[in-house]
């Protein structure tokens, strides 16, 4: 399987969510208590301008040694998250499956063994807010 490296540069003159930047990445990186079959997830929230996308890169980079198998990196609006993935990990076009929930458990299946980052944005772009 070939090595991911999709992750975007960091921002360097980031200075704001200290707390949450060590917040986030202790709960990706602390050994996992519950058992080899649990997954360490975090949901970055809020408006558009609040950082969320530098956070995510900053903890992102920050718990890279922790993932040596790999970074993932794309956008959930994107119409086929899961087929992009399986290329990143070497998949050839034809052992893709067709239909999105096929794909996601094809992703399952490929990093099962695997040690893998997986961070997705969403943009706010074009978007207007209820009133």
């Amino acid at each position: 399987m070939p090595l991911l490296a999709q992750l975007p540069p960091t921002v360097h003159d980031f200075a704001a969510h200290d707390a949450e930047t060590r917040e986030l990445v202790s709960l990706l990186t602390s050994p996992r208590a519950a058992g080899a079959h649990t997954v360490p997830a975090a949901v970055i929230t809020g408006g558009p301008g609040a950082g969320r996308t530098s956070l995510l890169l900053r903890v992102a980079h920050a718990v890279r040694p922790d993932f040596p198998d790999g970074r993932h990196y794309d956008s959930i609006g994107h119409t086929d998250a899961a087929g992009r993935f399986l290329a990143g990990l070497g998949v050839p076009e034809h052992g893709i499956p067709c239909g999105s929930a096929d794909r996601f458990a094809k992703c399952r299946s490929v990093i099962a063994q695997c040690r893998v980052s997986s961070s997705s944005t969403t943009s706010h772009e074009g978007r207007r807010s209820p009133r």
